[in-house]
């Protein structure tokens, strides 16, 4: 079970109002009316830890409203990355870190793999 047991810091009301608010007056301003928006900034203006925001995130109490709001910061990033506003490294490293996204393929093969030793030897 998913850690927030009982009594937490916030209820879900109070999170998604906290949360709101700092989209509303927090983030940090980088151009006229653009703010920058992180999972760190978001933490610090809750008043709580990255890993119990994790924590909430894995609480069906919580969960719906930590997914929102982590929308929120994810689509925040991907816009300013694709205006060149924010280097592109510090919002891949955000996006690959917060958010799950990543650039490999897994590839998964099934079956026998035969191998002929004589096959590849070279003919005189």
């Amino acid at each position: 079970m998913p850690r927030p047991k009982g009594k937490t810091k916030l209820t879900p009301k109070e999170l998604e109002e906290k949360a709101n608010e700092y989209f509303e007056q927090g983030g940090r301003k980088i151009a006229d009316n653009t703010k920058l928006y992180t999972v760190s900034g978001l933490c610090l203006w809750l008043g709580i830890t990255r890993t119990t925001l994790c924590d909430y995130e894995n609480n069906p109490r919580f969960s719906d409203t930590v997914k929102r709001v982590k929308m929120r910061i994810e689509n925040n990033l991907e816009e300013l990355a694709e205006l060149g506003l924010i280097n592109a490294s510090v919002s891949i490293f955000s996006l690959k870190n917060n958010f799950r996204w990543t650039d490999k393929t897994d590839i998964q093969l099934q079956g026998e793999w035969k191998t002929n030793p004589f096959a590849f030897r070279k003919r005189s």
